[in-house]
């Protein structure tokens, strides 16, 4: 089992799916401070679309807004010593070997939701393939923070009781050395961090799967409590 005392490491998200936010790269880059930055552009949805697109126009078909996106932030990621991964049906170990061989962007194949997010945390925090418990805490940081604006605001279904819900702010999520983790967004950003929030995003997510779950909004919220899904 890992024993690192390593600092946690902030995975942020720029894109639930193909047509996400243009500016959100951007704006999670300079808007506050992140370690990682991460992101989908191959959904489900996303792929039968590019499939139509490739079908009518030979040589298209591939997810245009990503290559404007990493053409905005890709010298200032690699001038911070950032890291950039794509979720583009892999695990995380491709992502960790990558990273291991000194890539600061790393493009996949198509890779499960949380890889993107769990493969950056098992780097940073040195896990092994039988860090069981702190692998599964990022698996679950990964399904809250996929779909860029659900988990804050987006797919909440009291989403009227939000302030501002005009451009919610994309999440991020502090993976700690034992897997546990915090979410939020950086600050003057619309939506919200909240138990609603994340609760929305995570149960769909992950339904039968999760066993036992603690992501805790980030500080002026209350404490997440441990859930149980079945």
């Amino acid at each position: 089992m890992s024993t690192t005392t390593a600092p946690p490491i902030r995975i942020a998200n720029c894109s639930g799916f193909f047509g996400d936010r243009l500016s959100a790269a951007r704006e999670m880059v300079s808007g506050g401070p992140i370690d990682a930055l991460t992101g989908d552009w191959l959904a489900e949805l996303t792929m039968l679309i590019l499939s139509r697109i490739a079908a009518k126009r030979p040589g298209a078909g591939y997810a245009r807004t990503f290559v404007t996106q990493m053409e905005e932030v890709m010298g200032t990621c690699e001038l911070a010593d950032r890291i950039v991964t794509a979720n583009a049906y892999i695990g995380c170990w491709g992502i960790v070997e990558a990273l291991n061989q000194g890539a600061d962007i790393v493009i996949t194949g198509r890779a499960t939701d949380a890889a993107v997010v769990a493969g950056p945390a098992a780097w940073h925090h040195g896990w092994t393939r039988d860090d069981w418990d702190a692998l599964a805490g990022a698996i679950v940081a990964g399904h809250v923070i996929e779909c860029g604006g659900q988990a804050t605001g987006g797919n909440y279904s009291f989403f009227t009781e939000i302030a501002d819900m005009t451009y919610p702010g994309f999440p991020w999520a502090e993976v700690a050395a034992d897997g546990s983790s915090v979410i939020g967004k950086h600050a003057s950003t619309g939506g919200e961090v909240s138990v609603g929030t994340i609760t929305s995003q995570l149960r769909p997510s992950c339904a039968s799967s999760c066993r036992r779950t603690r992501p805790t909004p980030a500080p002026t919220r209350k404490p997440w409590p441990s859930t149980r899904s079945s």
